[in-house]
């Protein structure tokens, strides 16, 4: 057990014996603790217990002591899992989209953390947040946290914690240490050069140290969305060296040193909880937020290798990454982790279909709760389902469909507003040769012209998965080979099918059940005609129903707070101070 960052090995002995003491005094709690992670940005090939190639023996354990979740579904990027995860519904009924930094959650739908808190339990984030900061009101700790260490925009540098980007708008030190009774504080800037996983990990472990030895009959809920693997692409030298140096794609070896990273920071978090015998009530869910993007960008530092080209992640058999409405978006790694679990399905996996939505309701099920209705008149209830009965007794799943996304005003271009519809034309660079394209484009795009980012909306229906509009890239990479001279990411460049360049004009139906890599458009198809026809009628009721993004202006309007006009506002106090924090705040 390696710690840099404040926890040392005398001290940690003694937070040890005190921890382990205090839990066998206390009286077992007939609730769990639920440890929530969260690794961004994380492949789905790109975990020991699939691959050989990645170096991942604590999670590789976590998932032999538990259930692997084979049929998981997130969301496509960052910010709408999470806002998936924390309500209990389908991102775009909280108004999200895509990746908007500049607003939250309504504040009248309650997140899990405060349903939890409602149950007795002490509620910990430790991460990253992206769910909203320009007022103070959607930070962590006034939606349901007792603490928060971490950050609150989408991505950050893994040493300086400066972010988003060095040379963004709104910039500053992106790292707070907030509680409930203390308010908001930037967090020391000694903290500057100490790397994510390391810190977020240590953090981690200081949190579970200072609950057992204070409160050890109290359960809690600790929030853990790591940084890692998230760009841009930076490990520590001892991390990278773990992996052969002959690797032809360099991007690809400092992946996997991050994911190496995260993975030693996930064994110190296990061990201290086993040390300490807080292991024994706990139940950790751990989870990618979205698929892995697999093209190179200009974050991640891919050398000599042509943008666009092959980046590090590897997705295989999945189709296509991050961003698009292909199932390498969607289809993530998940698993459930606990000796609460019966031995006889711990280290198996249950195939059952599961979505992000669905944590909410199986916690608060674990929790001993009711399912819990919307606070905006107590009607509309969870898209989320409580799985934990099916998981255990490897049963079948409740769920029959996922609404991963919809096609209206707010995502016909690369999730923003925007008045173009969302088809071909909508996505070019340039005009393709016998189309009459005007629309605006507002993409990064591929050598061929096109936005690598879906703009449409795709719903899943028992195998079937009905794609509207324009998916994004249709790229299908191979297994990543670590063949000397070949090896390391997808240097064998294997595209092993392309669909055409402009896929799903007006919609695709792939059997992804049978045809995980989404190769075999079944909508001519005659015998799958009254499943198209009952697919496409259900979408169309579901475009219906999303609601409006949550702009500056509504969140002023719903907490009353007019500190803040418009987006150069909430720069304000990164230009004044050098840190991101809310509108208004003063150290």
């Amino acid at each position: 057990m390696a710690f840099l960052y404040s926890v040392q090995p005398i001290a940690l002995a003694l937070a040890l014996a005190v921890g382990v003491a205090a839990v066998a005094a206390a009286e077992p709690s007939p609730q769990p603790n639920l440890v929530h992670i969260v690794v961004d940005d994380l492949g789905f090939n790109d975990v020991g217990y699939k691959n050989a190639e990645v170096l991942s023996p604590n999670l590789d354990k976590l998932r032999a002591e538990g259930v692997e979740l084979a049929r998981f579904y997130s969301a496509k990027w960052c910010a709408p899992s999470r806002a998936t995860m924390l309500t209990g519904r389908y991102a775009w009924r909280s108004g999200y989209y895509s990746d908007q930094n500049n607003h939250g959650v309504s504040l009248d739908t309650e997140l899990l953390p405060a349903v939890l808190q409602r149950a007795g339990y002490r509620t910990y984030a430790i991460g990253k947040w992206h769910l909203g900061f320009e007022m103070k009101q959607y930070t962590p700790t006034f939606r349901g946290f007792d603490s928060f260490l971490g950050y609150y925009n989408s991505m950050e540098d893994y040493w300086t914690h400066y972010g988003p980007q060095a040379t963004a708008p709104c910039s500053g030190i992106d790292l707070s240490n907030n509680t409930k009774v203390d308010g908001i504080h930037p967090a020391a800037r000694s903290l500057n050069g100490t790397y994510s996983s390391e810190m977020y990990g240590a953090e981690a472990v200081r949190v579970l140290l200072a609950h057992v030895a204070e409160q050890a009959e109290v359960p809690f809920y600790m929030y853990l969305p790591f940084q890692s693997v998230h760009m841009p692409n930076e490990a520590p030298a001892e991390m990278i060296d773990k992996y052969p140096a002959s690797m032809k794609n360099q991007a690809r070896r400092s992946y996997l040193g991050m994911i190496s990273a995260f993975d030693e920071a996930l064994g110190n978090v296990m061990d201290v909880m086993k040390m300490t015998g807080v292991w024994n009530n706990t139940i950790v869910f751990l989870t990618g937020d979205n698929g892995g993007p697999v093209w190179c960008s200009s974050h991640e530092n891919c050398g000599t290798v042509a943008p666009y080209d092959y980046g590090p992640v590897s997705n295989y058999p999945l189709r296509s990454g991050k961003w698009t409405s292909w199932d390498g978006a969607f289809r993530v790694n998940a698993l459930f982790s606990s000796p609460l679990i019966p031995s006889t399905r711990r280290n198996t996996s249950w195939g059952g279909m599961m979505h992000m939505s669905d944590i909410f309701p199986t916690f608060t099920a674990l929790a001993g709760l009711d399912a819990v209705h919307d606070k905006r008149d107590g009607s509309q209830p969870l898209d989320g389902m409580n799985m934990w009965p099916a998981i255990i007794a490897d049963g079948a799943s409740p769920r029959k469909e996922i609404a991963h996304t919809i096609t209206n005003k707010w995502n016909v271009v690369n999730g923003l507003h925007d008045t173009a519809p969302c088809n071909a034309c909508s996505q070019q660079k340039n005009p393709i040769p016998g189309q009459n394209c005007a629309a605006p484009f507002n993409a990064s795009a591929d050598p061929n012209g096109v936005s690598f980012r879906g703009c449409g909306g795709a719903l899943q229906m028992g195998d079937l998965k009905l794609i509207v509009g324009y998916p994004g890239d249709t790229t299908l990479y191979g297994k990543p080979e670590m063949t000397v001279g070949q090896g390391g990411g997808h240097d064998n460049q294997a595209n092993l099918n392309k669909l055409p360049l402009l896929p799903c004009q007006t919609h695709c139906l792939f059997n992804t059940s049978a045809d995980p890599s989404e190769t075999i458009d079944l909508t001519n198809d005659a015998r799958y005609a009254p499943a198209l026809a009952k697919a496409l009628a259900r979408y169309a009721e579901l475009t219906t129903q999303g609601r409006d993004i949550l702009t500056l202006q509504d969140m002023a309007q719903e907490t009353g707070d007019v500190c803040i006009s418009n987006v150069n506002d909430s720069c304000a106090v990164a230009a004044k101070y050098g840190y991101v924090e809310p509108c208004g705040f003063e150290p």
